[in-house]
């Protein structure tokens, strides 16, 4: 065969390379700059056009049958899913029929404890009663103190309207712990409010007493110090007249100078100075009086500011009161709404309710109907079911081969055992083996795994046995492992001109060849062209490689496979080892037995082919001569899936009225916790 570097070329790789260490992806190239010589492909084989209409129709009709059969499977889907819905509507009639006698069970139970509850709020009134009359007797003090009490005892009124209104209440109530909670609530805030009175008009009380009691002791100190400072005007006037008389008898001393006017200026003087002493005294008093007037003032400034505070603080917390009692009462007006829209809802539940066991009813009768006419139905027999029984019959039979008719070379590799390797050498992910993997379309025309290109490869697993009888070599026998390998970088080569250095073989690559045992056969350039070369003394593995593998006694295990119409036409790959090492179900078998086995395999998933679509042909006969009246089996449907469709709605109703029940439940249960709070606020503030 002639060689050029202008077509498509011929690359080996040898397992042995990877024994002696050199690199696994070694090849030769067109167009180098060494201008090494390549092997050049010579033929390309293209499909008639008959061949491609053919395929196309095939398609086509393998495509139709497929949808038939999902029609069939869906059809059948849908008769199982009917009855698993008339099952679990049968099981939530039962569970809302327990449900709804444990609820009156429970609403008995409560009801038939309301009386003592009736009675103890009676007593509680009689109480609050005696408390108002004590709490009118006290009310004498003061003006201000009166009006606290009167306030007071508006707050008791309140809290005996709340009495009332819980009195009211408690029909509604579904929890008897909820009522128990509520009276004794009730009856510590009644405490809590008659010792917040009895606290404020002890504190009015005792800054009343401070404040008299100062406003006392300022007044006699008022007394004291006017009485002071009336000795003192006395001691200042005798003073002063003891004063004009020491100057009278000092200017009669001067005029007379006698002994006895003397006598009297002194005694004048001893008269003033006593005067002055008393004076001094008397000043003292008043000085002593002011200071403790002064301090009478101060503590009686403070007492009123004391007094003052008392009250402002009271009515402080009189406003706070007044604020959270309001609160509570929205918020209690806000719990009675909503235990009103509960006793609505539960009226709405109970009605569709009602509503769902007639409709259940309508059901039944219409299902019944329904089945008589279906076995009114099925009591005639049609060709048209026959052959669909025949048909489901043989696929349940043959499931198995009828899911392996578009596996291509997976089904079989399952078929022999090797469903892990297969599953290995055949899986997509991003490992290189995955990646690799990804140029492989199991089972689909021209792909190397499709049983129509790996029944091909057989002839040249044969050819190339031959060779190495010829060259006194024992038969390779086939791989499992090496078939499957061949077929992932056959269907690699299609679109690149390389080894893919995935997995470590010996490995002959080809573009553009044709049919084994002809002079297209790739074997002319892989064998017989270098074994030229070789024999002629070059020895150098780039250009005699591919005729290495072949001949190479120590290899004992194969692999072949094609892919037809690729980029580069068809790509041909043999895999090479002399032990297949790390799988643990890889099957090896000689090309004989390998071929017997895959015929057989092939053959089976024809004959099973065949026969599924003669079936199916069947039933398409079948429905066009098909004579049996359905009108009366189509009109019972009709009145089933009709009541069936009220039924639903009306549990689609009832779901949205739990729903909606299970909302205004927990914003009941929310605004009961707010009015718990604003009960627990009040109590603080009053």
């Amino acid at each position: 065969m002639k060689k050029t570097n202008e077509k498509i070329l011929v690359s080996a790789l040898a397992g042995m390379t990877a024994l002696q260490g050199m690199s696994t992806t070694l090849m030769s190239v067109c167009a180098q700059e060494n201008n090494e010589t390549t092997h050049v492909s010579v033929m390309n084989v293209k499909m008639s056009q008959k061949d491609e209409l053919e395929s196309k129709l095939n398609d086509s009709k393998k495509d139709a049958d497929e949808k038939t059969l999902a029609l069939d499977s869906a059809k059948g889907a849908l008769s199982v899913a009917s009855k698993q819905v008339e099952i679990l509507e049968s099981k939530q009639d039962e569970k809302s029929q327990l449900v709804q006698q444990d609820y009156q069970a429970m609403y008995d139970a409560i009801n038939s404890k309301l009386q003592p509850l009736l009675d103890e709020i009676t007593n509680l009134e009689g109480q609050i009663k005696g408390a108002k009359k004590d709490l009118d007797d006290k009310i004498s003090a003061s003006q201000k103190a009166a009006a606290d009490l009167e306030e007071a005892q508006n707050t008791l009124a309140s809290k005996k309207d709340a009495l009332e209104q819980l009195q009211k209440k408690l029909d509604s109530f579904k929890d008897e712990g909820d009522l128990t909670k509520e009276l004794e609530k009730a009856t510590q805030e009644k405490d809590v409010s008659e010792k917040a009175v009895s606290d404020a008009q002890k504190n009015v009380d005792d800054a009343s007493a401070v404040l008299l009691q100062a406003t006392s002791d300022a007044a006699n100190k008022k007394l004291a110090l006017d009485q002071a400072n009336q000795s003192l005007d006395a001691a200042l006037a005798d003073v002063s007249q003891k004063q004009k008389i020491v100057d009278e008898k000092q200017a009669l001393v001067d005029s007379f100078n006698e002994d006895t006017t003397k006598a009297e200026l002194e005694q004048a003087k001893i008269d003033l100075s006593l005067a002055k002493d008393r004076l001094s005294k008397a000043q003292e008093s008043v000085d002593v009086a002011t200071s403790v007037y002064n301090d009478a003032v101060s503590a009686q400034e403070k007492a009123q500011q004391a007094y003052d505070a008392s009250c402002q603080d009271l009515e402080n917390a009189k406003a706070s009161l007044a604020q959270a009692q309001d609160a509570l009462a929205k918020a209690q007006e806000d719990v009675n709404n909503l235990e009103s829209q509960m006793e609505v809802k539960n009226e709405e539940i109970k009605g569709l309710n009602t509503k769902i066991d007639a409709a259940k009813s309508n059901v039944d009768r219409a299902q019944s109907k329904y089945d008589k006419a279906l076995n009114d139905y099925n009591s005639i027999s049609s060709p048209l079911d026959q052959a669909k029984k025949n048909l489901n019959d043989f696929e349940a039979k043959y499931t198995t081969e009828l899911a392996r008719l578009n596996q291509g070379s997976k089904g079989y590799f399952d078929s022999i055992g090797c469903s892990d390797l297969a599953n290995y050498v055949f899986k997509v992910d991003n490992s290189a083996e995955g990646k690799l993997a990804s140029y492989t379309n199991l089972g689909q025309v021209d792909d190397a795994t499709s049983l129509k290109n790996m029944q091909a490869s057989i002839a040249y697993l044969k050819e190339c046995n031959e060779i190495r009888k010829q060259e006194g070599l024992p038969e390779l026998k086939v791989s499992a492992w090496l078939m499957a390998v061949a077929q992932v970088n056959a269907n690699h080569a299609k679109y690149n001109i390389e080894h893919a250095g995935v997995y470590v073989t010996g490995e002959n690559l080809a573009w553009g060849y044709g049919d084994a045992n002809t002079a297209a056969s790739p074997y002319r350039g892989w064998y017989d062209e270098e074994k030229a070369e070789y024999l002629a003394g070059n020895h150098n593995f780039s250009d005699i490689g591919h005729y290495k593998n072949i001949v190479e006694g120590r290899y004992t295990v194969t692999g072949y496979a094609i892919g037809t119409n690729g980029q580069f036409s068809m790509a041909h790959c043999q895999e090479f080892l002399d032990d297949v090492m790390g799988v643990d179900d890889d099957v090896q078998m000689t090309v004989s037995e390998f071929e017997q086995s895959f015929n057989d395999y092939c053959n089976n998933l024809q004959s099973v082919d065949a026969k599924h679509k003669e079936l199916q042909d069947a039933v398409k006969n079948a429905a066009s001569s098909n004579t049996k009246d359905d009108t009366a089996l189509k009109q019972a449907e009709s009145e089933l899936n009709s009541k069936k469709s009220v039924l639903s709605d009306l549990q689609a109703q009832l779901t949205q009225a739990k729903t909606d029940k299970k909302v205004i439940s927990d914003n009941m249960d929310a605004k009961q916790n707010e009015v718990s709070k604003l009960k627990n606020s009040v109590k603080e503030l009053s």
